[in-house]
């Protein structure tokens, strides 16, 4: 029973880590292919759709299940497993969900409120310019740190079974 909240974590920190690094291989380069006007609006909706309750949870989950796996095994399981279960929350809640929050939370709302129906061409480029690289840069740390916040935390309740 005590493996219920690390598997938990490592489920809920998995579909993250799945949906950053869908992203970053497959939906930011294929709209790269696209016109700046083409780029933004599909940037936009993905923004609006991505909050929902069921990515909230995943988030949200590997926030606080990380964490309170590391307080539940730190007397039970000896220095293993609670340093893989501290090194996964430090990437989740600094790589993860730091990131989300400073970095492309108040990019997305930016791009939000960018209207598509008024813009001049150089002015939508320029936007674009500001925006992308920036954005795509926390998005893949972030990606990055959820991928190695999961392989702790799988790797700990490995270490567990052992």
């Amino acid at each position: 029973m005590e493996i219920v909240i690390p598997m938990t974590a490592a489920v809920t920190t998995a579909l993250i880590a799945g949906l950053f690094f869908t992203s970053s291989v497959s939906i930011i380069p294929g709209l790269a292919e696209l016109s700046d006007s083409e780029y933004i609006r599909p940037m936009q909706s993905i923004n609006r759709a991505i909050q929902n309750v069921p990515f909230l949870l995943c988030f949200l989950g590997g926030a606080v299940l990380l964490p309170a796996s590391a307080y539940l095994w730190y007397d039970n399981s000896g220095d293993t497993m609670f340093l893989l279960l501290i090194g996964a929350s430090g990437f989740y809640l600094i790589g993860a969900l730091g990131i989300t929050v400073f970095g492309n939370i108040p990019l997305n709302n930016d791009m939000d409120s960018f209207d598509l129906n008024t813009p001049s061409d150089q002015e939508m480029a320029n936007w674009r310019a500001a925006f992308t690289g920036r954005w795509n840069r926390y998005h893949h740390l972030r990606t990055a740190a959820s991928l190695v916040a999961f392989a702790l935390v799988l790797l700990s309740c490995v270490v567990v079974e052992i």
